[in-house]
């Protein structure tokens, strides 16, 4: 089996890791603290090493296992351990098997509307000066500082007359606060909170903790750093950034890498097609998960409403206005897409089309199936209106009959999903002429701009409704 060192301590480093794994090669996984380890994800293929390595220690675990490639993913301003893995290729004869990966540079980029908000530095040195510099000349004698560089460049700013003023924010790791510790600070002077941090947080913290301002490095966006200056703009605080002055030094992505080192060990790289409920289209009703798949996906296919909505999400993707299975798999075979999303509305376990496209797949070895869940268009109404729908038998009207009348004279009532207005028409026809004592609550076009809740007591109230997407619910009159 193949076998990839990667070093890391971005989420650079745990994404490759994965994406390497699911393409069944080993990755001997490095990270300094504890922490790393409980960030990756438990695979078969991903084994963990936890402790901070030496040129020698790499050269013999390079010596003794004879890594395919060496990728390093570790954090952009950890320049010693970059350092240590480059020395390590070279003594070993490996220079040619070395992989870097970098963020994306223009992650790194300093947005304009924060040009008076920070002062950018080169080195920690430099930064150190800068804050002394700025203390004095602005007079922030009551104010205190806000360290959020990591716990290995708190020593460079522990000099005598600023140490009382420091407040450290840290990874909450054993190591992170016994070296804390080690170097004199107090409790009350130490964050142990693992980010990352909105800038609503970020905020929070600079309000209580009374700070005058902020120490950061320019991690980009994946580290935080707007987050961190766009909470010093709105309190009015000023940021000392730390430049990353190797940021752009030729590496490959995580993409890149993953395409690269596959291509390389002649391993035929698996599609991985995502079936997403997208609920009721509304972005802040998705999962984190349905988003960052949807993100980051190569193509979406899906109804006109789906790939509409997945294209506000994500513009790069090639879009398909295409949901039927066998049509979909079709176009998968037929080009390179390596990250497939397709959309469904509603639910991925109730009424869902991905049940059809997932059967397809039983059978395919070269394809990684994910099913991520959403909110259906019943979870949503229940909320919109406060009933409980598991109160009620559920039935679907989608393309087909049933006999609700029958259900209805054994249950007392039942809610559906509808095809469109034609359903909602029979079934108030139906119900209004056998019972006076029913009416029906209906949620139309759910998720939408115009939607709304609707109570219907007669049949000729029917006529004023428009066309669209309805859940309905037959109940007695409270």
């Amino acid at each position: 089996m193949s076998l990839c060192f990667i070093f890391s301590g971005t989420s650079e480093g745990r994404e490759l890791a994965e994406i390497l794994a699911e393409s069944n090669i080993t990755c001997l996984y490095f990270v300094a603290t504890k922490y790393g380890d409980m960030v990756v994800s438990n695979h078969k293929n991903i084994h963990v090493n936890v402790g901070r390595l030496d040129v020698k220690e790499i050269d013999e675990l390079i010596v003794r296992n004879k890594p395919d490639f060496i990728i390093d993913a570790t954090h952009p301003h950890a320049k010693m351990i970059t350092e240590n893995i480059i020395t390590s290729c070279k003594n070993t004869g490996n220079e040619q098997r070395y992989i870097r990966v970098n963020r994306n540079v223009d992650d790194y980029d300093l947005y304009e509307e924060f040009n008076d908000t920070y002062i950018s530095v080169n080195s920690l040195d430099e930064a150190v000066l800068t804050l002394k510099e700025y203390i004095k000349s602005k007079e922030i004698t009551d104010k205190n500082i806000l360290l959020t560089t990591g716990v290995k460049e708190l020593k460079f700013f522990l000099e005598k007359e600023i140490k009382d003023r420091i407040i450290a924010r840290v990874i909450p790791s054993i190591e992170s606060l016994s070296e804390c510790y080690r170097l004199g600070l107090k409790t009350k002077s130490i964050i142990a909170i693992q980010g990352p941090f909105s800038a609503e947080m970020n905020a929070a913290i600079i309000r209580q903790y009374n700070i005058g301002i902020l120490i950061t490095k320019n991690s980009g966006k994946r580290g935080g750093f707007y987050e961190k200056l766009l909470a010093c703009k709105n309190e009015n605080i000023k940021a000392i950034v730390i430049e990353d002055n190797e940021k752009s030094n030729g590496g490959f992505s995580v993409k890149e890498a993953a395409e690269f080192v596959i291509r390389k060990l002649g391993i035929k790289e698996k599609k991985n097609l995502n079936l997403i409920g997208a609920g009721v289209l509304k972005k802040d009703l998705l999962t984190n998960k349905a988003i960052n798949t949807i993100e980051s996906a190569d193509v979406i296919f899906g109804a006109k409403r789906m790939v509409q909505f997945g294209k506000k999400l994500n513009e790069n993707a090639m879009v398909y206005e295409e949901f039927l299975p066998d049509k979909i798999l079709n176009i998968i075979d037929k080009n390179d897409y390596r990250n497939i999303c397709v959309l469904y509305s509603g639910d991925t376990g109730l009424c869902s089309g991905a049940k059809g496209l997932n059967d397809l797949l039983s059978d395919r070895d070269d394809i990684n199936v994910a099913i991520i869940p959403g909110i259906s268009s019943l979870s949503y109404f229940s909320s919109l209106t406060g009933i409980q729908y598991s109160d009620y038998p559920f039935i679907s009207l989608h393309g087909c009959r049933k006999d609700y009348c029958d259900i209805l004279k054994r249950e007392g009532g039942f809610i559906a999903i509808c095809s469109g207005l034609s359903d909602v028409i029979s079934v108030c026809k139906n119900v209004f002429e056998l019972y006076n004592d029913k009416h029906a609550i209906l949620g139309y076009n759910l998720g939408l701009d115009d939607e709304k809740i609707i109570y219907i007591n007669c049949f000729d109230e029917v006529n004023s409704l428009n066309e669209g997407l309805f859940v309905i619910l037959i109940k007695d009159r409270q």
